[in-house]
């Protein structure tokens, strides 16, 4: 299939496609998802993969020739029919690639450095070139750098910039190929995946420490979590593999036998459900290092020998993940109305989850916190702790300066499998680590545990045993509102819930073993303290089940109803989603399911939906109530009435001119909220200036 545009009469030098573009490139992917899939089942044991990833140089890193690319070529094309690479202009890669490419019957993905400038210019006046002399007739895409976002390189709003402007340049000249980005699962912004034609990312499963037995699972869980921020956008991974020698990375062992065990597993699952990707790679490439950097090919660097690992057999059923993504969060089905704050937290079917320590902070003594659970787990304070209204009954407002605590008694023998689950509320993006619970002094401490939040990354953070640590970004906690965290540790694995849905899954985890230092609630002692409010704060000693987490999220959020969610919160339902989300050319705020990491933040200035901010709290009423938020602001939006705080601000849309919610300064375009110094609103849609 060619992606290339049979419409050159309607060829316009924008920095959006026509619909009709959308539409045709969009449908041109699906069918060869499609036919992929039809010929996978066909042929049973297929050993074809997708695509891969080929690096032009040769072992010693020197430019390779023309022959010997044609010759690397002969070898990828029996075992795939697309292959990418990262550069346009150097080692002549481009055009190397392409006239390769057309000998052998391989279709290829170019790539342009987004940094520094000069090779971006130098890249994208390659690509004119290209075209010019050997047309696009084998181009799958272009893709705009690499990681970039994860190596922090660069803002999130400049490469939008550039992507939108190497898909003006390319409609320009006639090309019209999808344009994208591949970075990590969890650093794709709102506005670059608005930006992209295909939602690219990279994930492996080594380089996060998985141990090989849940190296799929971790990515079908990546997969899932980008799937609910893609906004029906075609998904494609960029690179995933597991090498065959080089250092451990905790519980990810580099071996020829687990390069085969990943090889199978992932591209059988992959293939099965048709889901396009880029193996990670053709080649070894000692040239990068010595060690794990040179040891990810499929072929050995002489370019000749296959290794042993690449035996790829998907005979019988594929691999299936058991573990539950965002979108298959189970709701609760709780007819609970109000929770008393002394009560104990039930699931769905009305079993009783015993917490081994429960603050409920509803009895505001200054000097002794009782613990709730029965289990004589009181609280000392340290400090002047200070109440207020909280989610349920009343909550605990703590300070840095002077430093407030609460040190547990008893507290520091929670170890191997337990869970812990609290709301919080913290004013503002404070640049402090502030550890929410802790029974270490230091983080590499070999015993105890540490929950953290960091406001200025918007992380969550848990720390095991030695230091190992499970770490979450970008999360989309807004500041000012109540947001319920449950992190639960099963051993080894750290999975973490942000407003009853899973936002992250780890296996890696040293396990927690009791510590000799007491549990500090609201720091660990030491000055990285929490600056605002805590409620509900349990401790369970088991592993909760989604379900459960569900619950207690829903039940406790029931007995007042803080005033907003994190955005993966459906706005007009307690259920996750269960529908394909609408593509973003006609988005409405009721129909896309959100995503923490779409939450737009006061240094973001690119277009979002308006379904990315505070949700529903209720979707009945036209207009607000008087008591609907309580101290916050209520916007009524055709979502419902929708809650917010400071930083947002309630606007007329200007292109249906129905009320959205949208970041402070911003203005609503169709539902996408834009910052005026960087976009217009033209006919419904956003272009840049």
């Amino acid at each position: 299939l060619r992606l290339t545009n049979t419409n050159t009469h309607s060829r316009i030098a924008s920095h959006h496609k026509t619909t009709n573009e959308m539409y045709t490139i969009s449908a041109l992917m699906k069918i060869m998802s499609f036919l992929f899939v039809i010929t996978w089942m066909i042929t049973g044991t297929s050993a074809q993969l997708w695509g891969v990833n080929y690096g032009v140089q040769r072992p010693d890193g020197s430019c390779s020739s023309y022959a010997q690319v044609l010759a690397d070529f002969q070898i990828m094309k029996t075992y795939t029919s697309r292959v990418r690479i990262f550069t346009v202009t150097g080692c002549n890669g481009g055009q190397f690639a392409i006239q390769a490419g057309k000998a052998t019957g391989i279709s290829v993905f170019l790539s342009v450095q987004a940094l520094p400038d000069a090779a971006y210019n130098s890249d994208k006046a390659g690509l004119q070139q290209l075209y010019n002399t050997l047309g696009f007739s084998n181009v799958l895409g272009v893709i705009i750098g690499s990681e970039d976002l994860y190596r922090n390189d660069i803002s999130a709003d400049l490469l939008t910039q550039k992507i939108y402007d190497v898909k003006g340049f390319l409609r320009s000249i006639g090309a019209n190929v999808p344009v994208t980005h591949a970075d990590v699962y969890y650093l794709q912004p709102a506005e670059l995946i608005a930006a992209v034609d295909i939602v690219m990312f990279n994930a492996y499963s080594y380089w996060e420490g998985v141990n090989i037995d849940g190296a799929l699972a971790a990515i079908q869980n990546h997969y899932s979590y980008v799937q609910t921020i893609a906004n029906g956008k075609p998904i494609y991974i960029g690179e995933t593999a597991w090498p065959n020698a080089g250092q451990t990375q905790a519980y990810a062992v580099a071996s020829m036998d687990n390069m085969r065990t990943y090889l199978n597993q992932f591209v059988c699952w992959a293939n099965s459900i048709g889901l396009p990707y880029l193996y990670f790679e053709a080649f070894d490439e000692p040239w990068k290092g010595n060690d794990v950097e040179g040891n990810w090919g499929l072929y050995y660097s002489d370019h000749v020998t296959k290794k042993s690992g690449f035996s790829i057999s998907c005979a019988g059923s594929p691999s299936t993940s058991t573990s539950t993504s965002t979108s298959q969060v189970p709701a609760s089905t709780s007819t609970s109305t109000s929770t008393p704050s002394s009560q104990v937290p039930t699931t769905n079917s009305g079993t009783d989850l015993r917490s081994a320590l429960y603050y409920s902070f509803d009895d505001q003594n200054p000097t002794t916190i009782t613990d709730a659970s029965g289990n004589g787990r009181n609280g000392q304070v340290s400090g002047s702790l200070t109440y207020s209204a909280g989610v349920s009954g009343f909550s605990a407002k703590f300070t840095q300066n002077p430093l407030t605590f609460i040190l547990v008694n008893n507290g520091n023998n929670f170890n191997g499998i337990f869970s812990v689950s609290t709301w919080f509320n913290i004013p503002s993006a404070i640049d402090t680590r502030m550890k929410i619970a802790s029974s270490k002094l230091n983080w590499n401490d070999n015993a105890g545990w540490e929950l953290e939040f960091y406001p200025t990354a918007n992380s969550l953070n848990f720390v095991g045993g030695g230091g190992a640590v499970a770490s979450w970004a970008n999360l989309g906690i807004r500041f000012g509102v109540w947001n319920h965290v449950a992190t639960v540790i099963n051993q080894n694995a750290v999975t973490m819930y942000v407003n009853g849905v899973q936002v992250g899954n780890v296996q890696y985890v040293t396990p927690v073993t009791s510590s000799t230092r007491a549990l500090y609630v609201g720091s660990n002692g030491q000055p990285d303290g929490v600056t605002g409010n805590l409620d509900e704060f349990h401790v369970f000693n088991l592993a909760l089940s989604a379900a459960q987490v569900r619950s207690i999220y829903q039940s406790s959020q029931s007995s007042q109803g803080p005033t907003t969610t994190t955005s993966q919160i459906p706005t007009s339902t307690s259920q996750a989603p269960t529908s394909k989300p609408a593509t973003s050319t006609s988005t409405s705020t009721s129909q896309v399911p959100t995503s923490t990491s779409q939450v737009p933040t006061s240094s973001s200035q690119a277009p979002t939906t308006s379904s990315q901010v505070p949700t529903s709290t209720s979707s009945s009423g036209p207009t607000c109530q008087v008591n609907t938020c309580g101290a916050a602001g209520c916007c009524p939006t055709p979502a419902g009435n929708q809650c917010y705080g400071s930083g947002y601000s309630c606007v007329s849309d200007d292109f249906s001119g129905r009320t959205a919610l949208c970041p402070a300064g911003y203005r609503s375009c169709n539902g996408a909220c834009y910052s005026t110094s960087l976009y217009t609103c033209k006919n419904g849609g956003l272009a840049p200036k």
